[in-house]
């Protein structure tokens, strides 16, 4: 019965978006699906939604993080957004679903953009992309069937208001619950270095994958100076537990800021944590 009531959702789903793509374009000259970006010099209005549809676009290309150059966009209703993309210089892949939309957006991409024709959740493809875009097609995403098959992992930092996120999240999806604090037993490269917890193992783990003479995981940091910042700034100490770094609240307090975009970055590369489902 479930799964019939999703069957029923998805063809009402897909009808919706056809008759509104056809409605939209012929009725209101409307070339995309999603919602509308209203400026303040807009009038809201259902004639000016065209207009403000080109404020969205613009808004959603000012806010791509430099450094992106593949794209997957994932619902890409007529294409037109991934056209303009592709037109700025990306290399843009789409999905999509419909049979309808992916008909139209092939009519436009042409072979400037390969469109995948299934979910999100049951794409497969060996290529990697920069940036995953969502216009407003992340709530019809099932979060936990996508991170079970695409591998991805969810790392949560449980000290302070972190609980409260991890507690709530691993209703929903597959995450992992990390503690700077914990003790780990672990030495540096020269074999001669322990650690007093976790956070200074990760932060210094880091530190020796970007040296220049790694060539086990050779890694590319993105042009950022908030994170430049906050990586150059941390100090280290080696004590009888072993190397330690400063605790947060020094560093908010000689920074002026927290350095939660470096934090993000070594936890990245986490090492089998515990999962939690």
């Amino acid at each position: 019965m479930k799964k019939k009531k999703k069957e029923k959702k998805i063809i009402s789903r897909e009808l919706g978006l056809e008759v509104g793509s056809i409605c939209g374009r012929y009725f209101l000259r409307l070339k995309h699906l999603h919602y509308g970006y209203w400026t303040n010099d807009l009038e809201v209005n259902v004639w000016n939604l065209h207009l403000a549809q080109d404020e969205y676009v613009k808004f959603i290309v000012s806010h791509i993080p430099q450094g992106v150059k593949t794209i997957l966009d994932v619902g890409c209703g007529t294409g037109e957004l991934a056209e303009t993309l592709l037109n700025k210089g990306y290399e843009v892949d789409c999905v999509s679903p419909c049979p309808f939309l992916k008909k139209q957006a092939g009519q436009l991409l042409g072979d400037r953009s390969h469109i995948y024709e299934c979910f999100y959740e049951e794409m497969q493809t060996d290529k990697q992309y920069d940036m995953v875009m969502f216009c407003e097609s992340f709530q019809y995403i099932d979060v936990e069937e996508a991170l079970s098959k695409t591998g991805v992992n969810v790392i949560v930092d449980i000290i302070g208001i972190g609980a409260s996120v991890y507690d709530e999240l691993k209703k929903l999806i597959p995450v992992y619950g990390f503690h700077g604090g914990d003790s780990i037993n672990a030495k540096d490269r020269s074999g001669k270095l322990g650690f007093g917890n976790k956070r200074a193992y990760y932060y210094w783990r880091l530190r020796e994958l970007l040296d220049p003479a790694n060539k086990s995981m050779p890694i590319a940091l993105p042009d950022d100076r908030k994170l430049f910042v906050a990586l150059t700034s941390i100090r280290f100490k080696v004590t009888v537990r072993g190397i330690m770094i400063e605790d947060k609240d020094a560093i908010r307090k000689r920074l002026g800021s927290s350095p939660d975009a470096a934090d993000a970055l070594v936890y990245r590369y986490v090492k089998r944590p515990i999962l939690i489902r």
